[in-house]
């Protein structure tokens, strides 16, 4: 299981571990990714997520070792 926060640096999905995933909050303003697919065959609707556009500190500006940072 990928933890929250390697799936927020790595923007992956929180479940499946898929590149490219959706930025999300819960109803206790933690930062959660899931993708699609997950989203709609998981009962992610239960934790309220509200998608949210990431800040400029969660942005990646420079890529090292073939993943963004």
């Amino acid at each position: 299981m990928i933890t929250t926060r390697e799936a927020n640096r790595r923007r992956m999905c929180l479940d499946c571990g898929e590149p490219g995933a959706r930025l999300f909050t819960d109803r206790t303003d933690r930062i959660l990714r899931v993708c699609d697919l997950c989203l709609r065959k998981d009962d992610w609707h239960r934790f309220g997520l509200l998608e949210r556009e990431p800040i400029l500190g969660e942005v990646p500006t420079e890529y090292v070792e073939g993943e963004w940072s």
